[in-house]
């Protein structure tokens, strides 16, 4: 009985230690002892317990954020001019396979020189962030001391930092919940209602999400749920239908009190921050299309916005097929590759014209001035290489030619969204 007491014992003993160490970290508080990290592409680990003297900034990312790559040469040109005083280390939860297609896609990724740990979870446990990029910044004496989004990690707040200087950094949100429902988060009730609408700011340290909401058991619409987006993002997810979806923002015509929400030509977290809300709907029981109508009048309501889909007459490019001769494929299996750096020299093997064109000329994020529209009638498969950045249309037209295609200007009377102030 002893013996099996001892040993109950010492598993609670290994499991509480277990815990410590997996447990969310406090500001202030010493990093615990930590498994040195394996660097990807090297035999070298990085140990966060062995940079005794040196600012360590640990930068959590992902694959699929653009902006964290795009901060690579950011961080490696601080790392730089901090040598000696500041260590950077990338962290991503995304395996190693996706991180070595990353490098296939991306030459900033594929040029980064700082250390990268793949496939690592554990970190998440002791800084639970809840959006990326997200930085931790850990002191000269092994001490958690910021957790902070990628544009406080910058000259002049490490230069302020290294010369004892007083900094007041943008802090990340760890206790928010995209899987809880807000009026749960905000009233901190157990009550359900059957109907209720709530208008938050922003909430900092968290993504940019919105759909609709399911109920988890007959799976059917029961109301709307926008976290840190523009009022325009619930007013289009209202008024779109199965014909039009007006994922395209140049099918979009501001009016009004609405065009204080067109985006910034460069975003900056400021902007989003004073021009993005939370939104929750929940009307249990209403139709798809009553819970719309109930969004729209929220929008009403709240924003003083609202819209119409209206037909006009507008100039657009479109898509046509001059020579089919010139588009049949000469190989075996699907591909599509370009580069995400600067949206340039796409590739794509045994697609069909509608994945040609959704992937290139007719991505939404394409920056033409005029909508884009597919008028071809080919159903077989196309092998076709544009070469340069997708967004110069001069080059596009030229290289299309040699494919039989073309992208001509015509007008065409279409459904437009307009979205206006009242």
């Amino acid at each position: 009985m002893k013996r099996i007491s001892s040993t109950i014992a010492l598993i609670l003993i290994i499991a509480d230690l277990f815990g410590q160490q997996t447990e969310a970290l406090k500001i202030g508080t010493k990093i615990p002892e930590l498994a040195p990290l394996d660097i990807l592409g090297s035999t070298q680990k990085f140990d966060l317990n062995d940079k005794t003297g040196k600012l360590v900034i640990v930068d959590f990312f992902t694959t699929g954020c653009i902006p964290c790559i795009a901060s690579i040469p950011k961080m490696e040109a601080l790392q730089k001019e901090f040598r000696g005083q500041l260590e950077v280390v990338m962290v991503t939860p995304d395996n190693i396979e996706k991180v070595e297609a990353l490098k296939k896609k991306s030459e900033i990724f594929r040029k980064n020189t700082l250390p990268i740990v793949a496939g690592n979870s554990e970190l998440k446990k002791l800084f639970p962030y809840q959006a990326v990029p997200t930085h931790i910044w850990i002191d000269e004496k092994g001490a958690f001391i910021y957790m902070t989004d990628g544009e406080s990690s910058n000259s002049e707040n490490l230069k302020k930092y290294f010369g004892k200087n007083a900094i007041t950094l943008a802090s990340r949100q760890t206790d928010f919940s995209r899987s809880l429902p807000l009026w749960k988060q905000l009233n901190k009730s157990s009550l359900q209602p059957s109907y209720a609408s709530i208008i938050s700011r922003h909430v900092k340290g968290t993504t940019s999400v919105s759909g609709f909401t399911r109920d988890s058991i007959d799976r059917k619409i029961n109301g709307y749920q926008s976290i840190n987006s523009i009022p325009l993002t619930v007013l289009i997810a209202a008024l779109r239908d199965k014909k039009n979806t007006f994922s395209d923002w140049r099918r979009i015509i501001l009016e009004g009190k609405a065009k204080d929400y067109k985006f910034p030509d460069k975003m900056t977290a400021k902007w989003s921050e004073e021009h993005s809300y939370c939104y929750e709907l929940f009307q249990q029981g209403a139709t798809e299309e009553q819970i719309k109508e109930t969004m729209l009048e929220d929008m009403k309501r709240f924003f003083s916005l609202s819209g119409k889909i209206e037909q006009r007459n507008s100039p657009v490019l479109v898509l046509k097929i001059f020579d089919k001769s010139k588009l049949k494929s000469k190989k075996t299996e699907r591909a599509i590759r370009y580069k995400v750096d600067d949206n340039s020299d796409f590739e794509l093997e045994h697609v069909t014209l509608q994945e040609f064109f959704t992937a290139t000329v007719g991505y939404p994020g394409t920056k033409y001035s005029l909508p884009v529209l597919n008028e071809t009638d080919y159903e077989g498969f196309v092998d076709i290489n544009l070469k340069g950045k997708i967004e110069d249309i001069e080059s596009v037209r030229k290289q299309l030619k040699h494919y039989g295609l073309e992208l001509v200007e015509e007008e065409r009377n279409l459904p437009f969204l307009v979205l206006y102030g009242i």
